[in-house]
């Protein structure tokens, strides 16, 4: 039922409401009680006003500050818990105000009722941030989107240590909410900020990592990386290059930041083969001296980056990384989860029955001819005879049907382990090896000698899969999915706040000394 004063959803059978503390029982309000009542329910109503003003205070707040600055459009909301923030200086008032005693009646009757009251209004309070947080749980979290073709760059020489050194994103808590994370089981990490050195680190290390992989496809787009601010990434989003690459790294610095302070509070360790690279790369960082040491990040990263910065940097991603690594290693799909998975997406695995057809499990030695001549196929069979021979006279088992495949097999798809192919689907071969492998009566161990097109192929039948087919061929998508919704997760534990107006970059010395490929071009026909 609701509230008849405040219309809050309460239980059916409650006395009191616990949002506004007033009595819900008819008699109760005509018996002659009474002022202690009243003067009750007057305190109980101060409390929930202030209570109110606090949380409508930080439901009012803005997660992206500059916004004066910078037109809506051009950003879409960052996460999706920003709207519950309190600034960092309210925080403590927001728990404290609705205890203060001039709040609280004197006589010690009065003083248990307003006391359960205030404790009403708090955890109802409370359940209502643990009912939202669990509501934008089922979502993933929103990413970052810059757009507008807004330019953060400026000039070297404008990069002051005092601009390397704001603060342009951060983490601030509300202690009401924090606790209803906690209820959720959710891990806030520590209070945070991101500085322009250290979104720099982030920044170009995205682009590094594009550039290098994607060359000739981001020229082919325009990618200019002296001119970024201006070049588009998306000219029907009024995005530029420079604008993906930042939106990118904001996201890194919020999921490594929160994967960093999961990996603290389950006191999760490095593995030991990355811990040690590491220490490789923290001992060639101690061997630099300052001047060098800062060259190289000039050069790399721009003017403001510092020692400090690069550990800081090294650590939140040996230390982020290797968390979800470890996360996504231990995420299995269900039987439930593939089926959701396959019901979600049926349209594309239309071809796909959701059915009991199964896969096996086979090696084989593929024998190729050398010519498309009879003479050349008579060699070929002659030569996988031989070696079938060879085997079943020695020790005819899979591992030294493994060893020989290894050895001969010119199939390249699977010569590396031993020419293993699993969870092989009815129809993925071509026929002669598919009828093969699909007889009815095949067993574990069966082998033989099957002709193709290809050449001749060697048989050994492993087992029958273990999944259903359809499951076989969902479960790669679906485990990714999952992954994502659980790094999206541990995402949102971090409650980024941006201010844009404060963000700064400048452009690093390797960049600025590369020639483009225009200037090359033009260089070329001048000459």
């Amino acid at each position: 039922m609701e509230c008849k004063f405040c219309h809050a959803v309460i239980e059916d059978d409650a006395q009191f409401c616990p949002l506004c503390g007033k009595s819900l029982i008819e008699e109760a309000a005509e018996t002659p009680a009474e002022e202690s009542v009243a003067e009750t329910e007057a305190a109980v109503e101060e409390v929930a006003a202030e209570e109110t003003a606090v949380v409508e205070e930080a439901a009012e707040e803005i997660s992206v500050e500059g916004a004066e600055d910078v037109p809506a459009e051009e950003v879409e909301e960052a996460p999706a818990e920003d709207a519950e923030e309190t600034p960092a200086e309210d925080t403590e008032d927001a728990t404290e105000e609705p205890i203060e005693e001039e709040a609280v009646p004197e006589t010690p009757k009065k003083r248990h009722g307003v006391l359960f009251a205030i404790l009403g209004v708090l955890l109802a309070a409370i359940i209502a941030g643990a009912v939202y947080l669990s509501q934008q749980a089922k979502i993933p979290a929103e990413r970052v989107t810059l757009s507008g073709a807004t330019s953060y760059t400026v000039e070297n020489g404008a990069m002051t240590q005092e601009t390397a050194d704001r603060v342009v994103a951060s983490s601030k808590k509300n202690n009401l909410f924090e606790q209803a994370k906690t209820m959720l089981g959710a891990t806030a990490p520590a209070k945070d900020g991101l500085t322009n050195a250290q979104l720099a680190l982030f920044y170009w290390e995205n682009f590094y990592n594009y550039y290098n992989q994607n060359y000739y496809y981001a020229m082919y787009l325009g990618l200019d990386p002296q001119n970024m601010a201006t070049s588009m990434y998306d000219e029907e989003a009024n995005r530029t290059w420079q604008e993906y690459f930042l939106s990118n790294a904001l996201e890194d610095y919020r999921t490594y930041t929160a994967a960093c302070a999961k990996a603290k509070a389950e006191k999760f360790e490095i593995p030991a083969e990355i811990a040690e690279n590491l220490k490789t790369i923290r001992d060639s960082i101690a061997e630099r001296g300052d001047e060098e040491l800062n060259e190289q990040l000039l050069s790399v990263y721009g003017p403001g980056v510092d020692r400090e910065d690069y550990l800081g940097y090294l650590e939140k991603l040996f230390l982020g990384s290797s968390y979800i690594q470890s996360l996504q290693e231990k995420i299995e799909p269900t039987d439930e989860d593939l089926s959701a998975f396959y019901d979600a997406h049926a349209e594309e695995y239309a071809d796909i029955p959701k059915d009991d057809t199964g896969t096996v499990n086979v090696r084989h030695i593929l024998i190729s001819p050398t010519d498309e001549n009879e003479a050349a196929w008579t060699a070929a069979e002659e030569k996988a005879q031989s070696i079938y021979k060879k085997w079943q006279e020695n020790e005819p088992t899979e591992e030294s049907f493994s060893a020989l495949a290894g050895e001969n097999s010119e199939d390249p798809g699977s010569v590396e382990n031993g020419g293993l192919y699993e969870n092989v689907y009815p129809g993925q071969m071509v026929e002669a090896f598919n009828n093969w492998c699909f007889d009815p009566a095949r067993k574990s161990g069966d082998h033989g000698v099957v002709k193709t097109d290809y050449g001749f192929h060697i048989m050994y039948f492993v087992s029958a899969g273990e999944d259903a087919y359809w499951k076989t061929a969902v479960r790669d998508a679906c485990t990714q999915e999952l992954v994502t919704k659980a790094v999206d997760e541990i995402a949102l534990t971090y409650n980024l706040r941006l201010d844009l107006s404060k963000i700064a970059l400048a452009t690093p010395g390797q960049i600025l000394e590369t020639p483009t490929d225009a200037a090359v071009e033009d260089t070329a026909n001048a000459g």
